[in-house]
Parts: C-alpha cells; structure tokens; sequence
C-alpha cells in the first residue's frame, strides 16, 4: 500500500481483464484525466433510477453503462493492451467511438473502486455532538488497498442534516404517460457540499505534496473529488440515521 494518495492527481490510470471468463487473462489500460464537477453531474442525471408502471408490476430501469460511456468519452486520453495498442495511444473522436462501450464503463468503476467505514472504538456515546472519523480505502480489496484515508468529520447541525435530506436525493412523478414513471436522482453537489462543510481532518493523502493542516484546508476541499466525498458523506449519515433508530 501507497503512503499518501494525491488528491489533486489530474490523471489516473485503470487496468482490467478484457477476457474475464478466459483462462488466459488479458490486462487492458486506460488512461483518463480528472472529470469537472459539470461532467460527474451530467452522469449523475444519466444515472437517475427510474420506476415504470406496467399493470401491476413496476420495472426498474438504470442507465449505467450509458451513463459511464458517456462520461469517458469525454476525459478518456490514451489505451494500451489492444491489438495494435501495444503502448499508450491517444484516442480521437473515432477511436473513442470503436472502443466497446462495456469497457468505457468498467474504467469508469475501476477508477472509483474503494469503500467507506466508520471506525468506532467509543463503547459509550456521548452527550454531545461527535467527531467521526471515515476509514476511505481506495482499491478493489478493502483489507489489502492501494491507499487507505481517514476523514474527520464533525457531526452536522440539525439543520444542517434537515438540508442535507431534503436536497440529497430528488424524486419526480411524470404522469399523463400510458406507463407512469417516477424518477429518483441524487444530487452530487449536496454531498459535496456538506462534506465540505463538516470535514475537519484528512490523513494517508495529500494535496500539492502537502498532507492536511488548517492553512491548506481550501486546498483539500478543492481538491477531492465529489465521488470520493459523497462515498464519505454517505458512510457518515447512515452510520448517524442508524444510531438515532437503535
């Protein structure tokens, strides 16, 4: 495992077994820069989870391998691994069109593969409003990652939960269909936003090759990317939600 993770890494690297069902594996490289704020949020929209009325069934339909392909489209810059892609090759507008849509989907995943945990060793809770801290592990394999971050978060304001909950996630009924159709999103910048606010502390990662303190502070925040903090802000909120149902 890696030290530090850069968070302000403008490119990242991905590899995957084109031949997952083969017994000889074939590896494939793609090489894609950091999405803008703009571009995860039209995936997010793409992304939305939709709910068809049909007698009395509901079919359930996501878009994203679309929403993927769509996306790495626009930050893919080079492969490697294919027939005639023996070493990094920039792709054009042709190129990024041959490409099989279910690998510009699975680079997509592979560059956010990681997971999110509280750690907790409190056996009593405190009266007072908490600092929690959100063990980030970046990698396919949580116990053995790449890299493994630790966010401190201070617990949210009444307030600031009752915003968070009612901006997190939108829901929309269209009617006057043959089949009606409610659709769910969640709104990335809602997450980002309220990991703004509450983080405190991040360690195991740095930014300008500068681990964290409170004159770099911006820096972070402007920094880590809006899927990695929802990942965080998500894992903070259900552990909260859960608590206050015990």
């Amino acid at each position: 495992m890696s030290e530090l993770y850069p968070f302000d890494n403008t490119t990242h690297e991905v590899a995957f077994n084109a031949r997952p069902n083969s017994d000889k594996p074939l590896i494939v490289h793609h090489r894609l820069r950091r999405p803008t704020i703009g571009e995860l949020q039209d995936r997010e929209k793409m992304l939305s989870l939709e709910m068809i009325e049909n007698g009395r069934e509901e079919q359930i339909i996501t878009h994203e391998e679309a929403a993927n392909s769509n996306l790495w489209d626009k930050i893919v810059t080079d492969v490697k691994g294919y027939k005639g892609f023996n070493d990094w090759t920039p792709l054009d507008a042709q190129g990024k069109a041959s490409v099989r849509p279910s690998h510009k989907s699975v680079a997509i995943r592979a560059m956010y593969l990681g997971s999110a945990t509280i750690v907790s060793d409190d056996e009593e809770v405190s009266i007072t409003a908490n600092n929690w801290t959100v063990r980030h592990t970046i990698g396919a394999d949580p116990d053995n990652p790449l890299y493994e971050i630790f966010h401190t978060m201070r617990e949210p304001s009444q307030i600031e939960h009752q915003k968070f909950k009612n901006t997190a996630s939108k829901m929309s009924i269209i009617r006057g269909a043959k089949n009606p159709r409610t659709k769910i999103a969640q709104d990335l910048r809602a997450y980002a936003d309220l990991y703004d606010a509450l983080i405190q502390d991040v360690s195991g990662a740095t930014v300008g090759g500068k681990t964290w303190d409170e004159s770099n502070r911006q820096g972070f925040v402007s920094a880590i990317d809006p899927v990695w903090k929802r990942m965080v802000v998500q894992t903070l909120m259900s552990t909260i939600d859960a608590a206050l149902l015990d």
